[in-house]
């Protein structure tokens, strides 16, 4: 399995005073460790230990989030999803499938080994916009789409 760099999709630290400070690092809950900056997310397979007190894993296993099931929601289509609240101000934006996102995310994810993005409609059956899954040698990922309306 290629080594990932998951450091490279956790919040920039001068962002931190802004959004939430802990996910400036990776971090490892349940044998997965995540890099996220709230807009994206990775996780790879792990034997490390949980790195977070077990406050803020608490945290990360309330109703607002919780990475494993996140993740089991949104490579299951069938179950449905919520509309994550993240609408970066791209410079420039793309289509992958159905789904707008900004072309800095897309760079970042074809810094992966072997990604295939994962063909989900755009929006749920409630109207909600739902992240694109995708695959990638050695893990997975959610991408938050951009509604076309803000652009």
């Amino acid at each position: 399995m290629p080594m990932i760099n998951i450091q490279q999709f956790c919040l920039n630290p001068n962002d931190a005073e802004y959004l939430d400070a802990r996910i400036v690092r990776p971090f490892v809950v349940g044998g997965w460790q995540y890099g996220t900056d709230g807009k994206i997310i990775v996780r790879t397979p792990t034997t490390e230990p949980d790195t977070l007190p077990p406050v803020i894993i608490s945290a990360f296993e309330g109703p607002k989030f919780r990475p494993e099931s996140v993740f089991d929601r949104y490579f299951d289509p069938a179950l449905g999803a919520d509309n994550p609240s993240c609408l970066p101000w791209p410079s420039d934006v793309l289509m992958v499938g159905e789904h707008w996102i900004a072309a800095k995310y897309h760079s970042l994810i074809d810094t992966l080994p072997d990604v295939k993005y994962i063909d989900v409609p755009a929006k749920n059956e409630r109207g909600d916009f739902v992240p694109l899954p995708f695959i990638f040698d050695g893990g997975q990922g959610l991408i938050c789409g951009l509604n076309p309306k803000y652009f």
